[in-house]
């Protein structure tokens, strides 16, 4: 049995892999391909043909191509395996694939010696490069593999005559009789069936292959369906009677008579005993670092081999440790009331709420000039004008979204100066007169309970935005005109909730003030982003020292390039600390939203469009959604207008839905989340674990895969259209469950987001990437783009394990349905 993990499957267009492997019992194998194996830890026994040769630590042997080999270990150990197509090499040296290679490090000499430690070093080297996977790493694997070809040419060529490995008659035969059993294992074979092939008598066959292989022809044949059986047997939950005949086995009898000859024990037993084995010393490879300064070409270069991840965990289903406040969907985001009166906006509106179903939903500018709320008449009496607030209203709770008011952003005649943010001209200032502010907000707040009930009205929110204290240095001013606007509200209606936008430095100045004054919030909001100013300054300075400005304009997105993204615990390091400073300041809030959050607020952030952010989101959120009441992810649509429009489909856009309506991995992400139950049964730092009330049992899990450079600049030019996730430390994740509590048949139902499935980008750059697309390119992507899926029925006899690879960036929904017998 072989435990594999693989590295890397292709080098650029050069045919080769790498994996790591543990041996457990004897394996045959006829590989068309070039095998180079080096042993990492512990001993194995390699045979061609009648020669056996036992390999210890930093031992190395090539095995040519379509020769038979086995793989045998009675210990622990690791192999690092390399695996090159020969033929690829055809064109750059003529019969490359018809070369005999001779390397077997246990043939070393005073003459080679030298040529040894250059192979070994050139191949641990390769392996390092591509576990490292920095930047231009493809460029340099590919040198050492010419690098390693080369080598192999001029100092491991051998002649036919000379090799040691060459196939004579009997071992062409043998080669044969084993080719055959590999390829017909799963049926009947008898020695008549072998010695027709063969064209030899029966009797001759079996004690000819008795004599040269050491074992009767019908053991062998035995040993080669239980090796292929154990691989159902551990990595799936297939019924061990359909295991024993899919490989060959006439009955179940004769499957446990050979099983308990060659392993002590029954099939059952050893698969429960599995997952020991797996913590032990197969998943669980080791990955230490050691030095291999003796067989590099570099004497001082010490090589480090750097793990996959692995998680093991053991899931006791009677548990339940609370309920489930699916706090990811209380609030839905997008950027100003004004989109929302756009049709193209108000579709994808209706296709969350039909696939998601959030319950709140927030955006900029309620009282905007675009929304032609206040003007003056020429004497200077204000004006009021509520029909497109109304109109938006009225859409949003026919497809049942609860308003989440943003008090922000003054009118244009209202404005004490001309002080914007964004392309659509957000007006920071505070108002001319504070009198006609406060009226305007008692103005709207009456008339929103006229025209929806205050039964209805006391249900919203309405958060005063904090854009006046980031963008004027006053604090007592700000803290007055929040004190007005907030009194406002509350005289209309005490009732209502009233919050407020703050950030960590803010509360400071700010605790103080609201308990001197009396002003009892009902709810604090922040919004957080992942990443951090270069340097030693902070927000404000970074705005002031880089926003443009100009025509009275101030674009405040610019100032993200002077940022970098932050480190993978940003976002609950914030919340937490948010959370504890609400507690030093004793203020008695009953609700707290996150209601900005994301790896950064800018549209031409390439990474947005990746897989990478749907592991981002459900790692932040398993993390985050029992510490708060709602976080709103910033923001749901690419339609927004904060900065100027990209003609590129995937430009970077904030949303989880394209402007033309792809869905991206996040939208699925949230649709994963969806299926989870409402009781917890376990959580831990990569994954969440739900039952619902008719005992089905939902596990969600990611592979997150953070930046290389742990200060990795946003917008960097070095992520493109087309190249975006060479920044990342990428991973693959092999992770296991063991359920103990369940019994009798259920449905197991695996959905998973990555590169391959549910990737619109991904996709869009399978199809060529194209600058404009279009409606049947866009209707590929959008019906190819959909999460993975499989499912399985099972009957369990003990407990469940499931075992699982997961790709980098990686989201996966395990789903466990038991069955109702009718």
């Amino acid at each position: 049995m072989r435990y594999t993990n693989e590295i890397i499957d292709t080098i650029g267009e050069i045919p080769v892999k790498l994996y790591i492997e543990s041996i457990k019992t004897s394996s045959y194998y006829l590989n068309p391909k070039l095998i180079l194996i080096f042993v990492i830890k512990g001993e194995v026994l390699i045979k061609q043909g009648d020669k056996g040769y036992k390999l210890r630590e930093e031992d190395i042997i090539l095995i040519n191509p379509n020769i038979m080999y086995s793989i045998d270990s009675s210990s622990t150990n690791q192999i690092y395996i390399l695996e090159i197509d020969s033929k690829y090499f055809n064109n750059l040296y003529s019969n490359f694939s018809d070369l005999i290679l001779e390397v077997n490090s246990l043939n070393i000499d005073e003459v080679n010696m030298q040529d040894y430690k250059n192979i070994k070093g050139i191949i641990i080297k390769l392996l390092e490069v591509c576990l490292n996977k920095q930047n231009g790493y493809l460029l340099l694997a590919k040198h050492l593999i010419m690098e390693l070809i080369v080598l192999l040419i001029n100092k491991f060529t051998v002649d036919k005559i000379e090799n040691t490995f060459s196939i004579n008659h009997d071992d062409e035969r043998i080669n044969s009789i084993i080719k055959f059993v590999l390829t017909h294992y799963k049926e009947k074979i008898s020695l008549q069936d072998i010695s027709q092939y063969m064209h030899l008598n029966s009797q001759y066959i079996s004690r000819y292959f008795s004599k040269q292989m050491g074992i009767p022809l019908n053991a062998f044949i035995s040993n080669v369906r239980l090796e292929e059986s154990i691989k159902d047997l551990v990595l799936s939950d297939k019924k061990i009677t359909f295991i024993a005949l899919e490989n060959g086995f006439p009955n179940l009898k004769s499957y446990f008579k050979a099983f308990k000859e060659i392993y002590g024990m029954t099939p059952s037993k050893y698969r429960n005993i599995y997952l020991n084995e797996i913590k032990e010393n197969l998943l669980e490879l080791d990955f230490s670092k050691f030095n291999l300064q003796n067989i590099s070409n570099n004497e001082n270069d010490k090589l480090r081999l750097l793990p996959e991840k692995k998680q093991s965990y053991v899931i006791d289903l009677n548990s339940s440790v609370s309920t489930l406040d699916k706090s990811w969907k209380k609030i839905l985001a997008f950027g100003r009331a004004a989109e929302g009166m756009r049709e193209e906006l108000r579709n994808q509106l209706r296709l969350v709420q039909k696939d998601i179903s959030f319950e709140y939903v927030r955006f900029h500018g309620i009282l905007s000039d675009e929304m032609r709320v206040y003007s003056e008449d020429d004497q200077g009496n204000s004006e009021y004008n509520f029909t497109y607030i109304d109109e938006l209203i009225d859409f949003l709770l026919e497809i049942k979204l609860k308003p989440f008011i943003e008090l922000g952003y003054m009118p244009d005649q209202l404005a004490a100066e001309k002080k914007y943010i964004f392309a659509w001209k957000a007006n920071i200032s505070f108002p001319k007169s504070i009198k006609k502010w406060n009226k305007l907000i008692r103005s709207f707040v009456k008339h929103l309970i006229e025209r929806y009930s205050i039964n209805e009205v006391e249900k919203w929110y309405f958060q005063i935005c904090d854009q006046w204290s980031y963008f004027n240095t006053e604090d007592q001013k700000y803290f007055e005109f929040f004190k007005e606007t907030y009194s406002s509200v509350k005289q209309v209606e005490a009732k209502l909730r009233v919050g407020g936008t703050f950030d960590l430095q803010l509360l400071d100045k700010y605790s103080c003030y609201l308990k001197d004054e009396r002003i009892a919030l009902d709810f604090i909001a922040v919004r957080t982003y992942s990443l951090l100013p270069i340097g030693k300054s902070d927000s404000l300075e970074l705005i002031n020292k880089f926003g443009k400005v100009s025509d009275n304009e101030l674009i405040l997105q610019n100032s993200l390039d002077y940022c970098f993204y932050a480190n993978e615990r940003f976002i609950s390091e914030y919340i937490d600390n948010f959370v504890n400073k609400i507690d030093k300041y004793k203020l008695d809030i009953k609700e707290f939203f996150v209601t900005e959050w994301n790896t950064t607020p800018s549209q031409k952030d390439l990474l947005h469009d990746t897989c990478f952010k749907a592991s981002f989101f459900v790692k932040d959120i398993v993390a985050n959604f029992n510490k708060v009441d709602g976080m709103a992810y910033w923001s749901f649509s690419d339609i927004f207008e904060e900065t100027k429009a990209s003609n590129n489909i995937f430009h970077g856009g904030l949303g989880f839905i394209t402007n033309n309506g792809i869905k991206k991995p996040i939208y699925y992400a949230y649709q994963l989340m969806n299926r989870l139950g409402n009781s917890i049964i376990r959580k831990e730092n990569d994954f969440i674990a739900t039952k619902n009330i008719n005992n089905s049992i939902q596990i969600l899990t990611f592979n997150y895969c953070h930046f290389i450079d742990d200060k990795k600049q946003c917008h960097s030019k070095d992520i493109t259209l087309k190249n975006r996730y060479h920044v990342f430390d990428e991973k693959s994740k092999n992770i296991s469950f063991v359920l103990k509590g369940l019994s009798g048949e259920v449905v197991v139902k695996i959905y998973r987001i990555n590169k391959e499935n549910g990737s619109a980008y991904d996709e869009w750059l399978r199809i060529g990437a194209p600058k404009s697309m279009e409606t049947d390119e866009l209707n590929y992507i959008k019906n190819k783009s959909i999460f993975g899926y499989r499912m399985k029925s099972i009957d369990i006899n003990g407990d469940l394990i499931i075992n699982e690879k997961m790709e980098p960036h990686e989201v996966m929904l395990i789903e466990i349905i038991p069955v109702k017998n009718s």
